[in-house]
Protein backbone atom coordinates (compact mmCIF):
# COMPACT_ATOMS: atom_id res chain seq x y z
CA UNK A 1 0.00 0.00 0.00
CA UNK A 2 1.33 3.43 -0.92
CA UNK A 3 2.08 5.96 1.80
CA UNK A 4 0.58 8.73 -0.36
CA UNK A 5 -2.93 9.30 -1.65
CA UNK A 6 -3.06 12.20 -4.10
CA UNK A 7 -5.93 13.82 -5.97
CA UNK A 8 -6.14 16.37 -8.79
CA UNK A 9 -5.62 19.29 -6.40
CA UNK A 10 -2.12 18.00 -5.57
CA UNK A 11 -0.99 17.60 -9.20
CA UNK A 12 1.64 20.13 -10.25
CA UNK A 13 2.86 19.04 -13.69
CA UNK A 14 5.04 16.56 -15.54
CA UNK A 15 8.77 15.95 -15.68
CA UNK A 16 10.36 17.80 -18.62
CA UNK A 17 14.08 17.29 -17.94
CA UNK A 18 16.31 15.38 -15.50
CA UNK A 19 19.88 16.25 -14.49
CA UNK A 20 21.13 13.95 -11.69
CA UNK A 21 19.41 15.38 -8.58
CA UNK A 22 17.73 18.30 -10.37
CA UNK A 23 14.39 17.87 -12.11
CA UNK A 24 12.43 20.42 -14.11
CA UNK A 25 8.64 20.20 -14.09
CA UNK A 26 6.50 21.59 -16.90
CA UNK A 27 3.36 23.21 -15.49
CA UNK A 28 0.48 23.68 -17.92
CA UNK A 29 -1.61 26.34 -16.22
CA UNK A 30 -1.09 29.42 -14.07
CA UNK A 31 -3.50 27.94 -11.54
CA UNK A 32 -1.25 24.90 -11.08
CA UNK A 33 1.86 27.12 -10.96
CA UNK A 34 0.37 28.98 -8.00
CA UNK A 35 0.44 25.73 -6.01
CA UNK A 36 4.26 25.81 -5.99
CA UNK A 37 6.27 27.64 -3.34
CA UNK A 38 10.05 27.74 -2.95
CA UNK A 39 11.01 25.41 -0.10
CA UNK A 40 7.90 23.27 -0.49
CA UNK A 41 8.16 19.48 -0.80
CA UNK A 42 7.08 17.55 -3.88
CA UNK A 43 6.78 13.87 -4.81
CA UNK A 44 7.33 12.05 -8.13
CA UNK A 45 6.26 8.43 -8.63
CA UNK A 46 8.79 5.88 -9.90
CA UNK A 47 7.70 2.96 -12.09
CA UNK A 48 8.18 -0.61 -10.93
CA UNK A 49 6.79 -3.35 -8.72
CA UNK A 50 7.79 -1.55 -5.52
CA UNK A 51 5.80 1.57 -4.76
CA UNK A 52 8.51 4.24 -4.73
CA UNK A 53 8.32 8.02 -4.60
CA UNK A 54 11.12 10.49 -5.13
CA UNK A 55 10.98 13.42 -2.69
CA UNK A 56 12.30 16.84 -3.67
CA UNK A 57 12.41 20.45 -2.53
CA UNK A 58 11.19 23.20 -4.85
CA UNK A 59 14.10 25.51 -5.64
CA UNK A 60 12.68 27.74 -8.32
CA UNK A 61 9.30 28.73 -9.78
CA UNK A 62 9.48 30.36 -13.24
CA UNK A 63 6.95 31.93 -15.59
CA UNK A 64 8.71 32.83 -18.86
CA UNK A 65 6.96 34.77 -21.68
CA UNK A 66 7.88 33.40 -25.12
CA UNK A 67 6.96 34.84 -28.53
CA UNK A 68 5.90 32.15 -30.99
CA UNK A 69 5.11 32.31 -34.69
CA UNK A 70 1.66 30.99 -35.53
CA UNK A 71 -0.62 30.74 -38.51
CA UNK A 72 -4.32 30.13 -39.06
CA UNK A 73 -6.39 28.49 -41.74
CA UNK A 74 -10.02 27.69 -42.57
CA UNK A 75 -11.87 25.57 -45.09
CA UNK A 76 -13.42 27.60 -47.95
CA UNK A 77 -15.38 25.76 -50.67
CA UNK A 78 -13.79 22.47 -49.63
CA UNK A 79 -10.25 23.84 -49.79
CA UNK A 80 -7.99 24.94 -46.98
CA UNK A 81 -7.33 28.67 -47.06
CA UNK A 82 -4.20 29.78 -45.20
CA UNK A 83 -3.70 33.22 -43.72
CA UNK A 84 -0.40 35.04 -43.13
CA UNK A 85 1.54 33.98 -40.05
CA UNK A 86 1.55 36.18 -36.98
CA UNK A 87 3.35 36.33 -33.64
CA UNK A 88 1.77 35.63 -30.28
CA UNK A 89 3.07 35.64 -26.73
CA UNK A 90 2.66 32.52 -24.63
CA UNK A 91 3.93 31.65 -21.16
CA UNK A 92 6.12 28.66 -20.33
CA UNK A 93 5.64 27.68 -16.68
CA UNK A 94 8.33 25.60 -15.00
CA UNK A 95 9.33 24.46 -11.51
CA UNK A 96 12.83 23.25 -10.62
CA UNK A 97 13.10 20.60 -7.92
CA UNK A 98 16.15 19.30 -6.07
CA UNK A 99 15.75 15.63 -5.14
CA UNK A 100 16.58 14.79 -1.51
CA UNK A 101 15.62 11.12 -1.22
CA UNK A 102 13.08 8.40 -1.85
CA UNK A 103 10.22 6.73 0.00
CA UNK A 104 9.69 3.00 -0.57
CA UNK A 105 6.43 1.28 0.37
CA UNK A 106 6.52 -2.51 0.69
CA UNK A 107 3.49 -4.71 1.24
CA UNK A 108 4.83 -6.42 4.37
CA UNK A 109 6.80 -3.51 5.87
CA UNK A 110 6.15 0.06 6.87
CA UNK A 111 7.36 2.70 4.38
CA UNK A 112 11.02 3.73 4.56
CA UNK A 113 12.77 6.97 3.65
CA UNK A 114 16.31 6.97 2.25
CA UNK A 115 18.51 9.83 1.09
CA UNK A 116 20.07 7.54 -1.52
CA UNK A 117 18.73 7.79 -5.06
CA UNK A 118 18.83 4.52 -6.98
CA UNK A 119 16.68 5.84 -9.85
CA UNK A 120 15.74 9.09 -11.51
CA UNK A 121 12.22 9.92 -12.73
CA UNK A 122 11.04 9.25 -16.25
CA UNK A 123 10.16 12.05 -18.65
CA UNK A 124 6.43 12.86 -18.36
CA UNK A 125 6.20 11.34 -14.87
CA UNK A 126 3.59 13.19 -12.79
CA UNK A 127 4.78 15.46 -9.99
CA UNK A 128 2.61 16.21 -6.95
CA UNK A 129 2.80 18.86 -4.24
CA UNK A 130 3.21 17.44 -0.74
CA UNK A 131 0.57 19.08 1.42
CA UNK A 132 -2.42 18.16 3.58
CA UNK A 133 -2.64 14.42 4.40
CA UNK A 134 0.30 13.34 2.13
CA UNK A 135 2.59 15.88 3.83
CA UNK A 136 1.50 14.73 7.29
CA UNK A 137 2.13 11.10 6.30
CA UNK A 138 5.65 11.88 5.09
CA UNK A 139 6.54 14.02 8.11
CA UNK A 140 5.21 11.32 10.46
CA UNK A 141 7.51 8.85 8.68
CA UNK A 142 10.52 11.16 9.15
CA UNK A 143 9.67 11.67 12.80
CA UNK A 144 9.23 7.94 13.47
CA UNK A 145 12.52 7.05 11.77
CA UNK A 146 14.39 9.79 13.65
CA UNK A 147 13.36 8.58 17.09
CA UNK A 148 16.04 6.14 18.30
CA UNK A 149 17.87 5.45 21.57
CA UNK A 150 20.56 7.97 20.55
CA UNK A 151 18.28 10.66 19.12
CA UNK A 152 18.00 14.25 20.35
CA UNK A 153 14.61 15.90 19.96
CA UNK A 154 15.45 19.48 18.96
CA UNK A 155 12.04 20.86 18.08
CA UNK A 156 9.24 20.66 15.52
CA UNK A 157 9.23 21.01 11.75
CA UNK A 158 7.92 24.37 10.57
CA UNK A 159 6.08 22.80 7.63
CA UNK A 160 4.25 20.37 9.96
CA UNK A 161 4.37 21.24 13.65
CA UNK A 162 2.84 17.91 14.60
CA UNK A 163 6.08 16.15 13.58
CA UNK A 164 9.04 16.13 15.98
CA UNK A 165 12.55 16.84 14.60
CA UNK A 166 15.47 14.71 15.80
CA UNK A 167 19.26 14.67 15.56
CA UNK A 168 21.27 11.46 15.78
CA UNK A 169 23.35 12.09 18.92
CA UNK A 170 26.02 9.54 18.02
CA UNK A 171 26.65 11.13 14.65
CA UNK A 172 26.22 14.74 15.76
CA UNK A 173 28.90 14.62 18.49
CA UNK A 174 31.44 12.91 16.23
CA UNK A 175 31.77 16.07 14.11
CA UNK A 176 32.61 19.73 14.55
CA UNK A 177 29.49 21.89 14.42
CA UNK A 178 28.50 25.51 14.69
CA UNK A 179 25.14 27.10 15.36
CA UNK A 180 24.69 30.44 13.61
CA UNK A 181 21.92 33.00 13.77
CA UNK A 182 21.11 36.62 14.49
CA UNK A 183 20.55 37.98 17.99
CA UNK A 184 17.36 36.64 19.48
CA UNK A 185 16.92 33.87 16.91
CA UNK A 186 17.14 31.09 19.51
CA UNK A 187 20.79 29.92 19.47
CA UNK A 188 21.14 29.66 23.24
CA UNK A 189 17.78 27.95 23.57
CA UNK A 190 18.74 25.41 20.89
CA UNK A 191 22.09 24.62 22.54
CA UNK A 192 20.41 24.21 25.94
CA UNK A 193 17.74 21.92 24.44
CA UNK A 194 20.39 19.75 22.77
CA UNK A 195 22.45 19.50 25.96
CA UNK A 196 19.40 18.55 28.02
CA UNK A 197 18.56 15.84 25.51
CA UNK A 198 22.19 14.67 25.25
CA UNK A 199 22.41 14.29 29.05
CA UNK A 200 19.74 11.58 28.79
CA UNK A 201 21.73 9.45 26.31
CA UNK A 202 22.97 6.11 27.71
CA UNK A 203 26.69 6.95 27.36
CA UNK A 204 26.83 10.73 27.53
CA UNK A 205 29.98 12.55 28.69
CA UNK A 206 29.60 16.32 28.38
CA UNK A 207 31.93 19.22 29.17
CA UNK A 208 30.46 22.72 28.74
CA UNK A 209 32.71 25.78 28.51
CA UNK A 210 30.55 28.92 28.73
CA UNK A 211 32.82 31.98 28.68
CA UNK A 212 29.91 34.33 29.34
Amino acid sequence: MSIFSFNASHELGRVRSVDTRRVEIQVDSDEDLRKARVGQLAAIALPGALRQWLIGVIERVVKTPVVEEASSAEIVNGEEQEYPSFHREVAHNAVRISLVGAVTSRASHRPEFSRSLMQVPEIDAVCYILRDAPLQAFMALLSAEGKTTSSLQIGRYTIDESAAAYLDGNRFFQRHASLLGSTGSGKSWSVAAMLEQAAKLPTSNLIVLDLH
